[in-house]
């Protein structure tokens, strides 16, 4: 959608603003789970306190809603080609970037998943304080902004 709306001279500037805005968010997380660890304690953060977050989240409904409705549709343009046909054109024409286009997202889901599970790993196995944790975790992907 960044790239469909964007100006065609600045599509790859726009395309940008979807990692730049996933890292922002994974800093807003590490605040929030900061705030939430520094003002609960160990048992309360596991009874009840860990549902803090995902009602923080509920905020961004009321975002998503007016972004769907205020967004017009994609205009379909006609074709005359067949989806196998136009498939075969793809990946005879672009082989190489789809193998580099599926190892750039290998890579991403890779280091995605170490991010994520790294806060876990760090309290549970390391039994670092999650304060800590989650501020070092902030720290690390503001480094990636």
């Amino acid at each position: 959608m960044l790239i469909e709306f964007a100006p065609p001279n600045k599509r790859a500037f726009y395309a940008s603003w979807q990692m730049s805005s996933q890292g922002l968010a994974v800093v807003v997380a590490g605040l929030v789970g900061y705030a939430v660890s520094s003002n609960l304690t160990r048992e309360e953060l596991g009874a009840w306190g860990w549902r803090i977050p995902f009602l923080v989240s509920l905020a961004l409904i009321p975002i998503a809603l007016y972004i769907r409705r205020a967004v017009p549709e994609t205009l379909e343009e006609p074709t005359h080609h067949s989806g196998s046909q136009m498939i075969e054109v793809i990946f005879s024409r672009y082989s190489k970037e789809i193998v580099l286009g599926v190892m750039v997202l290998m890579a991403t889901a890779i280091t995605a998943q170490v991010g994520n599970y790294m806060t876990t790993f760090a309290i549970n196995t390391l039994n670092f304080d999650p304060k800590l944790v989650q501020c070092t975790i902030g720290e690390y992907d503001e480094l990636w902004l």
